[in-house]
C-alpha cells in the first residue's frame, strides 16, 4: 500500500513537471494561432443541410470533434448540419509540451435557410426585411411571412390613400382657384373690352369735337 501510495505522488509530480513545460510563451503562442481560426458556412440543396468549413487549422491545433474530414484544400469539413443547430467545437493544442490544452472555444450557430428568399412574393415586396437575406436566425413560417406580406399591402395601400388624397386636395385648390379668377377675371375682362369698344367708337367723334370740326 505503502509503495502504491508512493507510485501515485510521483506520476502525479511527473504530469505536474510535463505541464508546467508548457509555459506562458508557448500558451501565448498556441492563443496566437488559434486566434486566426475561423469558419463559414454555406447550404447544400441536394442534402437540406449546412456544411461548416473551419480555417486555419495549423500543426500545432486540432479540433476536438467525432466526426470531420478534410477538404482539397486542407481544411477541416463538417457535413450534414441542420439549420437552427448549435456547436461547440474546441481547439486543443497538439505540441508536445502542451498536447491536450484547450486553447479556444467555437461556438457555433447554424442559421435557417429562408424559403421565401427570391419568391415571387417577395419580388413584389422587396421593403419586406426579411425579403433581402438567404439565411435567417430564426425559423420563418408561412403564417408569419403571409403576416409581414399583409402589413407591407396595407402600408402600400395606405400611402396610395394619402396620396390619392394629396391629388385630390391639390385639384380642390386648383378648382377653387379656378372659380375665383373665373368670379373676377370675366366681368373685369368683359369691363375692358365694353372701355376699349366704346373708347374706339367714340375716339373719332371726341377728336372732332376738339378740334371743332
Amino acid at each position: 500500500m505503502k509503495k502504491l501510495s508512493i507510485f501515485i505522488c510521483l506520476f502525479m509530480s511527473f504530469n505536474i513537471v510535463l505541464n508546467a513545460e508548457c509555459d506562458y510563451k508557448m500558451q501565448k503562442e498556441l492563443n496566437t494561432l488559434a486566434s486566426h481560426v475561423d469558419y463559414n458556412y454555406e447550404y447544400d440543396e441536394e442534402s437540406d443541410s449546412f456544411n461548416l468549413i473551419i480555417y486555419n487549422i495549423g500543426q500545432n491545433l486540432k479540433i476536438d470533434y467525432n466526426d470531420f474530414v478534410y477538404n482539397d484544400e486542407g481544411d477541416i469539413l463538417i457535413k450534414t448540419i441542420k439549420g437552427g443547430e448549435s456547436l461547440k467545437i474546441s481547439v486543443l493544442a497538439t505540441d508536445n509540451d502542451c498536447e491536450g490544452n484547450k486553447i479556444r472555444i467555437l461556438n457555433i450557430r447554424i442559421p435557417f435557410v429562408n424559403p421565401y428568399y427570391n419568391t415571387k412574393d417577395c419580388l413584389l415586396h422587396p421593403d419586406v426585411k426579411v425579403c433581402g437575406v438567404k439565411y435567417l436566425d430564426y425559423e420563418l413560417s408561412e403564417k408569419a411571412f403571409q403576416n409581414l406580406i399583409d402589413k407591407d399591402n396595407s402600408i402600400d395601400k395606405q400611402i396610395e390613400k394619402t396620396n390619392e388624397e394629396t391629388i385630390k386636395e391639390e385639384t380642390t385648390l386648383l378648382d377653387k382657384i379656378y372659380d375665383i379668377l373665373n368670379q373676377i377675371y370675366i366681368p373685369v375682362l368683359l369691363v375692358i373690352i365694353s372701355s376699349t369698344i366704346t373708347y374706339m367708337i367714340f375716339k373719332p367723334i371726341y377728336r372732332k369735337i376738339k378740334h371743332g370740326l
